[in-house]
């Protein structure tokens, strides 16, 4: 994997580069909650209420979310999305290309995360 890709994902994490103000519907599926963005991307937007309930520490966000029936690829982390979790690693998949402002802030347990190939 590309080292400049790391040390960007590494700096967007960190810093964030936040969401422009657009139209979104928020879904679950699974234990993950996501936003419909008007242009179809998906971001995804947390813990579902079942993914809370599951007190889940090991993230692995999936790289398709699905919402009344239609698949939607997931783009990116939305804003704010892990901020104060207990999550230990994160695993995100091909597709994202944005990590939102804040997105693992006070993440103190934080210490693993994987970008697939």
């Amino acid at each position: 994997m590309n080292k400049n890709f790391l040390l960007y994902m590494l700096i967007a994490i960190m810093t964030g580069i936040g969401m422009n103000a657009q139209q979104m519907v928020p879904f679950e599926d699974g234990n993950y909650a996501f936003k419909l963005r008007n242009d179809n991307y998906v971001y995804c937007s947390g813990f579902s209420t079942q993914g809370l309930s599951n007190s889940i520490t090991n993230v692995s966000v999936p790289a398709v979310a699905t919402y009344n029936g239609n698949k939607y690829y997931v783009k990116g982390i939305y804003d704010s999305a892990f901020e104060g979790t207990n999550i230990s690693s994160v695993t995100l998949p091909t597709g994202v290309e944005f990590i939102g402002h804040n997105a693992f802030k006070d993440c103190t347990t934080l210490t693993v995360i994987r970008m697939m190939s």
